[in-house]
């Protein structure tokens, strides 16, 4: 089973003409960037209709029984219903399926608030994101009137009837063999304005990247030290041996030496020999002394190296705790934003 998406959003009369040019594109500058102006023509109307929405709705309000009333000026005269599904839900219908989904959709609405209130019906088939994957939409627009013939959107759109709505959407499709559920009952979740969550998503992903870069130069460097540090163990090591080699050298001479008494001739010929050898081994030494000596300053110095690269570890991960913290606190503050101004009702 895949999820239904339902969402209502309300229009006043400044907002018909828009939601019209939106909904049947008759106008391409729109703010949606997922929209394809060469796949518009693929959308389909369900409900024919000769005059504008402004003028549909004039006359359906001027039919209701209590017309004698004036509407109000800032009354919601259009309850636009946005039917959806799961991306995966629409890559497994073939294009007929498509349009049998919008039209059962169209019909299942119609049968519950009336066919004369339901005034349009589009399926958008041209919103395509950045990585090709289509977003289809059926926008349903109806005139909340109640069964007593009453012009309210808080009337007709109360949280009973979101939720008992819902539920009728998602049994009626699944009566006509689409595999859909509703979703989780009695949600808080909230719609967010797509562009917005587009935003905030590339920003997102922006700071990962940037973090990921980070741990990837960081784990670079941190090779390249274990590489020095391997190396310099090595090198620790060759000196080791090369210092009982000299040993040894040094032991050979004393033993030398120790003979001296039975060739006073041949230890005068050595002792020459090693006079020169003793000055090589003292050369020798001092070489050997200085290569210590930079040996331990190459230590210390990839010692300082070790340290500087853990602080930026922890830099980098005060970072993204910082960044998640920022980001929670604007979405956050973006929900708060959308409650407090938007009129849109989402279940």
């Amino acid at each position: 089973m895949y999820k239904l998406v339902l969402h209502v959003e309300h229009f006043k009369k400044g907002n018909l003409s828009k939601l019209e040019n939106h909904n049947s594109r008759k106008y391409l500058h729109d703010n949606n960037k997922n929209i394809r102006p060469e796949l518009s023509k693929n959308n389909i109307q369900f409900i024919d209709h000769k005059g504008t929405l402004t003028q549909d709705v004039k006359a359906r309000t001027n039919q209701r029984s209590n017309n004698k009333r004036a509407i109000r000026s800032d009354a919601n005269l259009i309850s636009e219903i946005v039917v959806g599904a799961d991306d995966k839900f629409f890559e497994n219908l073939c294009d007929q399926r498509k349009i049998d989904f919008g039209k059962t959709a169209t019909k299942l609405i119609q049968e519950r608030y009336g066919k004369e209130n339901v005034l349009r019906s589009y399926l958008h088939l041209d919103e395509v994101d950045d990585n090709g994957i289509q977003h289809p939409g059926l926008h349903v627009d109806v005139v909340p009137m109640t069964k007593t013939g009453k012009l309210s959107s808080d009337a007709l759109w109360k949280r009973k009837e979101l939720h008992d709505f819902h539920t009728y959407m998602a049994k009626g499709m699944q009566a006509n063999g689409f595999q859909l559920e509703r979703g989780e009952e009695d949600s808080r979740a909230k719609h967010v304005d797509p562009n917005v969550y587009k935003a905030t998503m590339a920003k997102f992903d922006s700071v990962a990247h940037t973090v990921a870069s980070s741990i990837d130069e960081f784990n670079k460097d941190k090779e390249k030290f274990n590489k020095d540090k391997e190396a310099f163990n090595k090198n620790e090591e060759a000196f080791k041996v090369r210092e009982l080699r000299l040993d040894d050298r040094e032991d050979n001479i004393n033993f030398r030496e120790d003979g001296a008494d039975e060739e006073e001739q041949a230890l005068t010929e050595r002792e020459i020999k090693d006079t020169t050898r003793e000055k090589e081994l003292a050369d020798e030494r001092r070489r050997l002394d200085e290569r210590t000596h930079n040996l331990v300053a190459f230590a210390e110095s990839l010692e300082e190296k070790d340290k500087k690269l853990k602080e930026k570890e922890r830099y980098i991960k005060l970072g993204k705790e910082k960044e998640k913290k920022d980001k929670a606190k604007r979405l956050k503050q973006e929900r708060e934003r959308q409650e407090q101004e938007g009129d849109g009702l989402v279940f």
